[in-house]
């Protein structure tokens, strides 16, 4: 995504003025988040702890880290619990080469409905959640 298409709602229209451009609003939203950070991290860490084993189980890493794009289009690396098989894009690169009807779709979509490199447990059938 280029940063400038962050300026815009998916209908094509602008976006109002948003919290960083009212320094007071900002400061406040620095505040909250900081101090929301500061009282749930304590009750939060043990479950991410417990979640980070399960997910090391399987002997991939417990973290992936990739890189994203804020609104001014600096970069930064976004970190988070790995929901995926360890080599998950050596497994949907050998899986769109294999199979046309997924690379169509890949191209069309950029996602799959059955994606390759989800693990086991994923898939499962859970008709309250979406794909």
């Amino acid at each position: 995504m280029r940063p400038s298409e962050s300026l815009f709602r998916y209908d094509g229209t602008p976006e109002e003025a948003g919290v960083a451009d009212r320094p007071f609003d900002a400061f406040a939203k620095w505040g909250f988040d900081l101090g929301m950070a500061v009282l749930l991290l304590p009750i939060l860490l043990p479950l991410i702890l417990v979640l980070y084993v399960l997910v090391r189980l399987d002997g991939g890493p417990g973290f992936f880290g990739h890189e994203r794009v804020c609104r001014n289009g600096r970069r930064f690396k976004c970190w988070k619990l790995r929901t995926m098989v360890p080599d998950a894009q050596a497994v949907l690169r050998r899986h769109l080469a294999e199979n046309p009807a997924a690379a169509a779709e890949w191209s069309r979509d950029f996602k799959l409905v059955d994606d390759p490199q989800n693990h086991a447990a994923r898939r499962l059938p859970a008709p309250h959640l979406s794909r």
